[in-house]
C-alpha cells in the first residue's frame, strides 16, 4: 500500500485520485485510516490529506485525532491550516472552527501559546483573533488582551469591546489588566477611554483597584492620568465629582490644584458654572484647604466676575473746530 502511494506521489498524481485505486487494490485489508496515516508518513501534505479525509466523510474531529496520532505529530498551526483548507466560510470563520476543534481534540489549555497563535496564523486581525479566543475559551475580556498581548493597542481594544459588546471598567477586568506587567493608571486610562469609558468610570475603576486618598494629591494624580489620553479639564474636574472620590473639600481642592497645575481659568470657572457652585461654599473650602491667601481672593474675583460685559464704549464724535468757530 505504501508503495503504491509512494510510486503515486512520484509520479504527480493527487491523493484524491490515489485513494481509490488503494482502498480497491488492498480491498478489506487496510482501512480508510490506515490509508491516510500512510499518506502522512510519506510526506503528502497535510492540507491534501485533510481535504481527501474531508471528501471521504471524515469529520474534523476524526481528522485531528489522526494527524496527532503519528508518530512525529505535526504543529497546532499547520493542523488548523489543514482544518481550514476545507471549511467554508471566511477566514474569521475557518479560523474559529480550526481553534475550537483542535481545542477539543486535543485537550489544549486556554493559555496554550500555539492555540492562542493560532487564528493570526490562519490570516485573522488582531480583533477577530480576540473575538475568537474569547468564544473559545473560558477567559474573561480582560485575560484574552492580556494573554494576546494587546494592552497596548488601545484602537484594537475598543474594536474588540465593541465587536463584543464589552465594558472593561468592571473590577474584575480592570485588576485583570492593572495587575498586567507595566500597566499604570495612565496606560489603563487610555484602554478605557478607548472602550468608550468617560472620565468618571475611569476615576471609577481606579479607585475600586487601588483607593484615592482624599488629597490634593490624588487630584493631581487623576489629571495627570487623564489629560495624555484626551480628556479635557473639564472633563476630568467633572469625572472628579462624579466619582465622588475626594470627600469634603472637594471642590476647593480641585481648583486649588488645577491653578497650581495652571489649567486655563476659563476651564476652571466654566466647571464650576456647570456644578452650580457658589462662591461662598468655594470661599469657604479653599479656606479649609489653606489655599494661598491671595490665589484664593484672585481667584474668587476672577470667579464671580466671569460673567461680567463690559460697558459698550462710547461713540465720541469729533467737534468740527469750524462749527464751533461758527457758534461762537
Amino acid at each position: 500500500m505504501k508503495d503504491s502511494l509512494r510510486a503515486g506521489k512520484a509520479r504527480g498524481t493527487g491523493l484524491n485520485e490515489l485513494v481509490p485505486g488503494v482502498k480497491a487494490e488492498f480491498d478489506d485489508r487496510v482501512t480508510m485510516d490506515e490509508i491516510f496515516k500512510a499518506a502522512l508518513m510519506i510526506g503528502f501534505p497535510l492540507g491534501e490529506v485533510a481535504a481527501v479525509m474531508s471528501a471521504n466523510a471524515y469529520q474534523p474531529c476524526e481528522i485531528v485525532q489522526l494527524m496527532d496520532g503519528q508518530d512525529s505529530s505535526p504543529d497546532v498551526a499547520d493542523i488548523g491550516l489543514a482544518i481550514a483548507s476545507f471549511t467554508e466560510g471566511t477566514t474569521a470563520d475557518k479560523a474559529e472552527a480550526a481553534f475550537g476543534t483542535i481545542k477539543e481534540e486535543l485537550s489544549l489549555d486556554d493559555d496554550n501559546e500555539e492555540l492562542l497563535a493560532l487564528p493570526g496564523k490562519l490570516g485573522c486581525s488582531q480583533a477577530e483573533a480576540a473575538g475568537i479566543v474569547y468564544r473559545g475559551t473560558d477567559f474573561g475580556f480582560a485575560d484574552v488582551l492580556v494573554n494576546l498581548n494587546l494592552l497596548g493597542l488601545p484602537d484594537v481594544i475598543a474594536q474588540v469591546a465593541k465587536d463584543l459588546d464589552q465594558d472593561i471598567s468592571s473590577n474584575e477586568d480592570y485588576k485583570v489588566i492593572r495587575d498586567a506587567d507595566n500597566i499604570e493608571f495612565e496606560d489603563a486610562v487610555r484602554i478605557l477611554k478607548a472602550c468608550g469609558s468617560d472620565a468618571g468610570d475611569c476615576i471609577v475603576s481606579e479607585n475600586d483597584y487601588s483607593g484615592f486618598e482624599d488629597s490634593e494629591e490624588s487630584v493631581k494624580d487623576i489629571f495627570s492620568a487623564l489629560s495624555p489620553a484626551g480628556f479635557s479639564n473639564e472633563e476630568i474636574m467633572g469625572g472628579i465629582v462624579e466619582a465622588d472620590v475626594l470627600g469634603d473639600n472637594e471642590k476647593g481642592a480641585i481648583v486649588s490644584v488645577a491653578l497650581e497645575m495652571g489649567i486655563p481659568v476659563g476651564d476652571i470657572t466654566s466647571f464650576l458654572k456647570s456644578e452650580q457652585v457658589d462662591a461662598d461654599t468655594l470661599d469657604d473650602e479653599l479656606r479649609d484647604i489653606d489655599t494661598n491667601i491671595l490665589t484664593r481672593i484672585d481667584f474668587l474675583h476672577t470667579f464671580l466676575h466671569a460673567d461680567d460685559k463690559p460697558a459698550p464704549e462710547e461713540v465720541v464724535q469729533a467737534s468740527d473746530p469750524a462749527s464751533e468757530s461758527e457758534k461762537s
